[in-house]
């Protein structure tokens, strides 16, 4: 019998005794499976790249059920990973260090991805840890202080027209929260586009106040936030803030204009 003609032999073998060589592995495998994984073992310390290529290909295959597997094994064994982790602490830090050197583009566009899909569920755990450890920023904070505005600098120089986009968006969300407060028309002429909008001060001293509070637009904006929306102000269209400003009154407010 010629080599080609075994093999299709036992290939045909195969086919036609599938469950019972089936069976018998199971049966093999149950009996000797100490045996089976020391030769495992053995085998994947030996040929390391094999290993690897091995288990990312199987994982690949078989993701859900290996992740439903692992789930339940640690659901099962709580503590196992902690104590192992600790044990091991060393180790898993240097692997993964050498691990997001090697995957690092990977990593951030996951990262991105994770971000955009679970942006509300992120933000949600964000403003809860922070309110039970409200103190602990705080104190961090203080203490590193100028190497945060360093970081801060760094950060916004390398990403100018970002920081750009990122401001103009919180001036929107800031003034269209004040504006939902103080209601969306003008309190003299009823105009209500909101690009017409501006915030007046009732009893006057809007320039001396915006100096003492730091300055206007977004300042000022995050001053009335703060204070939670004090009296004393109101939505005016520009032309009549502007006209109180200049002249003292509004035409909308008088029959006629003094000559």
């Amino acid at each position: 019998m010629t080599t080609e003609s075994k093999k299709e032999y036992q290939r045909q073998y195969r086919i036609a005794h599938a469950e019972e060589l089936k069976k018998k592995q199971k049966e093999y495998r149950q009996i000797h499976a100490a045996e089976i994984r020391e030769r495992n073992r053995n085998y994947m310390a030996t040929h390391p790249d094999k290993k690897k290529t091995w288990g990312k290909n199987y994982y690949e295959n078989h993701k859900e059920e290996v992740t439903q597997k692992h789930t339940e094994w640690r659901k099962a064994n709580p503590d196992y990973s902690k104590n192992y982790y600790s044990v091991n602490k060393d180790e898993f830090l240097e692997k993964a260090k050498e691990y997001r050197l090697e995957n690092i583009d990977k990593i951030k566009r996951r990262e991105k991805e994770y971000r955009i899909t679970h942006s509300e569920q992120r933000r949600a755990l964000c403003k809860q840890y922070y309110a039970t450890h409200v103190e602990q920023f705080r104190e961090y904070r203080r203490n590193n202080i100028e190497r945060i505005r360093d970081t801060k600098r760094k950060w916004n120089k390398a990403n100018e027209e970002k920081c750009k986009i990122m401001d103009y968006n919180k001036l929107r969300k800031r003034r269209n929260r004040i504006l939902d407060h103080y209601g969306r028309v003008c309190a003299c002429c009823g105009e209500y586009h909101e690009e017409f909008l501006a915030i007046d001060h009732i009893e006057g001293g809007g320039n001396i106040h915006r100096k003492t509070v730091g300055g206007g637009g977004n300042v000022f904006y995050s001053w009335l936030l703060r204070n939670n929306f004090p009296n004393g102000y109101r939505i005016l269209c520009h032309n009549c803030n502007e006209s109180l400003g200049h002249y003292g009154y509004c035409p909308h407010q008088r029959n006629s204009i003094p000559k």
